[in-house]
C-alpha cells in the first residue's frame, strides 16, 4: 500500500495490517500519485504513453484516448507519466467512468471527491473534543484541528509524523 506524505511532498509505500487506518491509503503508487501527488488535477487520460527509461518489466495499464480503451504495456520502473494504472480497472474508472477513487473507512468506494480535496470538518458532537490532523490542500500542509467525535470527513488523521 501506498499514503502521501506531505512533509516529503510524495507517496511512500508501507506495509498494510488490513485493520484500523485511515483514508490516506491507496493499494498501488499510481493511484496515490493521481490523488494527492505530483499527477494530482492533471488530465493523466489524456497524456500519451511513456513506457519509461529504466530495466524492468512491470505490467501496467495506459488509457488509449484514440478508441477510449485500456491497454497493457510494460513500464520500465522509472520517468513515464500519469496515464499508468496497476490494475485495468483502475484504468478505466478513471478514463472511461470519469470517476476518481477516494477511500472511504476500511473500503475504497467510487467518487467525485479525493480525501485531498476535503476541508476539515469539526462534524457536530461535542462529546468529545480530540486533537486530530487534516491535509489543507490550499497551503499543502497537515494541520491540527478539534474534533467533536462524530460525522465529520475522511480528511481526518489521528497523528502527523513530519
Amino acid at each position: 500500500h501506498w499514503y502521501y506524505d506531505a512533509a516529503q511532498g510524495r507517496c511512500v509505500g508501507f506495509s498494510y495490517g488490513g485493520c484500523e487506518g485511515n483514508a490516506n491509503r491507496f493499494p498501488s503508487v499510481e493511484m496515490c500519485e493521481r490523488q494527492c501527488g505530483r499527477y494530482r488535477n492533471m488530465d493523466v487520460c489524456n497524456q500519451p504513453l511513456q513506457e519509461g527509461r529504466c530495466t524492468e518489466f512491470l505490467r501496467k495499464w495506459y488509457h488509449d484516448p484514440r478508441d477510449r480503451t485500456c491497454r497493457e504495456f510494460m513500464y520500465t520502473g522509472c520517468e513515464g507519466n500519469g496515464n499508468r494504472f496497476s490494475f485495468e480497472q483502475e484504468c478505466a474508472t478513471e478514463c472511461i467512468y470519469h470517476d476518481i477513487w477516494r477511500p472511504t473507512g476500511n473500503n475504497t468506494v467510487h467518487s467525485n471527491l479525493a480525501i485531498c480535496q476535503l476541508p476539515h470538518e469539526a462534524g457536530p458532537c461535542r462529546d468529545g473534543s480530540f486533537n486530530r490532523w487534516h491535509y489543507d490542500s490550499e497551503t499543502g500542509a497537515c494541520k491540527l484541528f478539534r474534533y467533536g467525535g462524530c460525522s465529520g470527513n475522511m480528511n481526518r488523521f489521528k497523528t502527523f509524523n513530519p
